[in-house]
This record gives C-alpha cells, structure tokens and sequence, in this order.
C-alpha cells in the first residue's frame, strides 16, 4: 500500500491516521507546521495521579526532625508522668488538728531535742503520718508522698524529721528495752559503756539521699538530735575526709548516698546486719536511672542479709513527687502506701507564671523585662536552665548588663560554697540547671525558668525552690512552642494541684 507524501515532504492525513493506530500517543493532526516528531519513542500519555493530599497545618511548617524531637519528648514525659493520688492503694491522710510532739509516744531525750534543739512544739501533717505508722507498723515497708518544700518552719522541719524521729526513737526504745547481759562495759576502746548490738561498722539505721549537699543538710538535722538522746549519726560522701577515723567507733544513724554506702561495704567491710531500718529519701530520684542500679544493689543486699537473720529490714521510701518510674520499680514490695493533701500541689502562696516567646521578643528581652519588675535590695532570684551551655550564656548576657549575678556551671564538686556565695549580701541573682532544684533552703523570692523542663515533676522541683518558709513566692516560666503542652497542663489545673497526666 502506498502512502502518500505531500508536496511539502511530510506524510499525508493518511500517514497521521495509522499512526495514531499503532502509536496511541501521538495525535493526528491535518496541520503540518503543528506537528513534533517523536526523534526516538513515540511519545506515551501519563496515567492521571491522584492529587497529593496537602500537608496540614502543623505539619506544613514543622521539620521532620522536630517532628522526631516533640515524640521522644513526649515519651520522656510520659515515662514520668505522675501517679494520681486518688489511687485506692494511697492511705490519705486528713487534715486533723495540730498535734504537740509530747502527745506521741516519743523518748523524753528526743523530745528535749525537738524542744530545745530545733525550737519546734507542733509536728506537721506529714511528721503526724510518719510517727503514727511507724509506731503502729514497725515492721512494714512504708512510702510517703508529701508536697516539696518546706512550709511555716526551718531546715530538715518537714518530711526530713518526719522519718528521723521515729527512726531514732525505735533505737531509743531498743537500748532502753536492752537486757543488762547486752551490756558490755569496755567496748574496743577502754573507755564508754556500750552495747552489744552497737558494733563497728554496722549501723544501726541507714538514711540514702541523691546528693552530697541533701546528705550534708540531713546530717545538721540528726546531730542537733544526737546532742541530747545520745546517739551518733553520721554524714559520709565521698568527699568526706578521715573515713577510717569515723569507723573506729559504732554508728547509730548512716546518712549517706547509694554509691557510697557500696563503696563502704567493698572498701571499709560495713555491713547491714545490724540495721533496723533503712530510709530512701528523695525516693523518686533514687528509683529513677540515675540511681536505679545502686539502689537495687542495696535492696540485694538487705535480702540476702535477711535470709540471714530471718528477720526482714523494713524500709521507708519518701518523696515530693510519685511518678510511673517509681511506681513500677516499688510494685514488687509489700508497701504501707501514705499521703498528705499536699503531694503534687503547689503551695497557696506561690503565683505562677508564664510568658510566651514570640517572633517579636525574645527569652533575653523576657528576662530583662522579668528582672526589672523582680529585683528589689533584698529578694534572691534563681534562674533555671537545662543545660549548661544556657547557664554559661545567660551570666554572660547579664554580666553585660550589670547585673549582680551567680552562676553554679559545675557538678555537684563546689555546690556547698557556691550556695553559700549566693547568700552574700552583694550577689543577688545565680544562673544554674536543675542541680539547684534540690537541696537548696535558702530564701529565694523569686524562680525564673528560662528554659522549660521536659517533665512535671522537674517543674515541680524548681518552683519549690520558693514560697518556703511559709513566705509568698513567684515562679516566671518563659515558654517555646515544643513547651505549650506541659504548660497547658500545669495552667488547666489552676496551678494548685499538678496534673497525673500531660
């Protein structure tokens, strides 16, 4: 079959007709200047795809890393979430009218302590709980959740001699109960009367705490005591200096950290087969992975001590916060679980704060801001930063400024020097991350949180650094957008009582 070439020299209809038969991609046309040859493949039509759906909102201005970040955030906070106090297994204590300390059945040299050394006639709701259990339950386990901070009274005032007291009273009664054939008149010295079950290196009762400076605070709580009923206590970390010295005698009361108390049973052959009772302060810390190791270390180690005796060593867990870390680490002990009206609540006389950083102002522009309405001759202010890269800048920033200002950019190493810096007179302002949070009863008015914690109870801590002593504080936060869902959660609970769940 010919086809036919038209006098232009390009294939005739005809031509267009076959191939639009056998080329379905390219379309006939009667015009030759409209046609483009295919050099190579005749051209093939696209099959229609469905329009991509458009990105929402959140998504369309949030990188995908960020995206990441904001996830493990939430898993983080989550992890440390807080257990709700409504729980049934929780033995809420009402509030009942103030008891004196001479009402409880309390050894007359420990009540000559509290009166004449510490100055205190009335327990609080906490110390109330803690005396009636344990002397209705000396032998169950017992954790105690109570509010942070410490309200209308000193040092160590709140749950500190709410486990001390009792502590010290059952081994008051156990010398007192003692048989005289327990007593043994020259004990390795030559020179004091002592007991038989007061032996070297095994104390008697063992108190663990997360920090040298807790260890240190509690350790003045217990001598001021010691003066009057008789007993030693004992504060060692490790910066303690003379260790050996402190172990030519017997110890009554152990005030230590985890890490150390391991350090002493494989250096020094302390053991607990003496003890009565063993205390794990700031429980929520302890339990947590910074600590977890050690402390269940410890716990090992009691059990096979028991299985020894055959006789169980109670232990009592306190804390300001009950998250689902500690919750899961303590499901496996038989536990006397008690609370105060108070735990995850903020004081009455705290106001809360928070201030959004927007693209027209910036946390430096915040914080002087914040500072200009803060500093007065005689209110300290403590800001808080999460890492120390922030600290470093923040003290540059208002060095630059003039402002008299602190900065705490180490460990735990000089913390004890730093805080007492801070209370000069000249120094008004200290910059530091959440090792200040803890340990710190100074008289602070005012906590700035420059950079927000990921989790409640971290939130919970450093606003507890102010309105103790029963004196009105205030807490500024400034928040980032990765920071509004934690916040929304604290600002929905009317900051008086802060959310299980975020």
């Amino acid at each position: 079959m010919k086809i036919g070439i038209s006098k232009f020299g390009f294939p005739s209809a005809f031509l267009f007709a076959q191939l639009k038969r056998d080329y379905s991609g390219i379309k006939p046309t009667t015009s030759a200047s409209n046609f483009t040859f295919a050099t190579k493949y005749p051209r093939q039509q696209k099959p229609k795809q469905k329009p991509k759906s458009k990105p929402t909102k959140k998504e369309s201005h949030i990188p995908a890393r960020l995206r990441l970040a904001e996830i493990k955030r939430t898993e983080h906070s989550q992890k440390f979430e807080l257990v709700s106090d409504k729980d049934p297994e929780w033995q809420k204590q009402q509030p009942v009218k103030k008891q004196a300390f001479s009402e409880f059945n309390l050894d007359p040299d420990l009540l000559e302590g509290i009166k004449n050394g510490l100055g205190f006639h009335h327990a609080s709701q906490v110390q109330q709980a803690c005396i009636n259990t344990i002397q209705e339950n000396p032998e169950r386990n017992i954790l105690v959740g109570s509010q942070t901070g410490t309200l209308k009274l000193t040092v160590g005032s709140g749950k500190t001699l709410g486990y001390l007291l009792p502590i010290m009273n059952e081994l008051k009664q156990q010398e007192r109960n003692a048989p005289p054939s327990e007593l043994i008149e020259h004990f390795n010295d030559g020179k004091s009367n002592t007991l038989s079950f007061r032996k070297l290196k095994r104390p008697r009762a063992v108190v663990l705490l997360p920090s040298r400076s807790l260890v240190e605070q509690v350790t003045k709580v217990g001598k001021l005591l010691s003066h009057y009923c008789r007993m030693r206590v004992v504060g060692i970390t490790s910066r303690t200096s003379k260790v050996k010295e402190l172990l030519t005698s017997p110890i009554d009361v152990l005030i230590t950290t985890p890490t150390c108390l391991l350090s002493l049973v494989k250096e020094h052959d302390m053991a607990l087969s003496q003890t009565k009772r063993i205390v794990f302060d700031e429980a929520d810390t302890l339990f947590d992975e910074s600590f977890n190791k050690e402390t269940l270390k410890i716990i090992e180690l009691k059990s096979k001590i028991e299985e020894v005796r055959k006789l169980e060593i109670p232990m009592m867990m306190v804390t300001a916060t009950f998250p689902q870390t500690l919750n899961n680490q303590t499901k496996q002990f038989d536990l006397i679980r008690l609370t105060t009206p108070s735990l995850h609540k903020t004081p009455s006389n705290l106001k809360q704060s928070f201030l959004r950083v927007g693209q027209s102002t910036t946390k430096n522009n915040l914080l002087l801001e914040t500072l200009k309405r803060a500093v007065t001759d005689t209110e300290k202010i403590l800001i808080f930063c999460n890492r120390l890269e922030s600290v470093q800048k923040v003290y540059d920033f208002l060095t630059s400024k003039s402002y008299p200002v602190f900065k705490i950019d180490s460990t735990q190493e000089n913390l004890k020097e730093s805080f007492k810096k801070f209370q000069e007179p000249g120094v008004k302002i200290m910059v530091a991350t959440d090792i200040a949070s803890r340990g710190i009863d100074l008289d602070i008015g005012h906590v700035i949180i420059y950079e927000f914690p990921h989790t409640l109870i971290d939130y919970m801590h450093r606003a507890g650094r102010t309105a103790r002593f029963g004196k009105a504080g205030r807490v500024t936060s400034f928040l980032g957008r990765k920071d509004l869902r934690l916040a929304e959660a604290i600002m929905k609970s009317g900051g008086s009582r802060l959310p299980s769940k975020i």
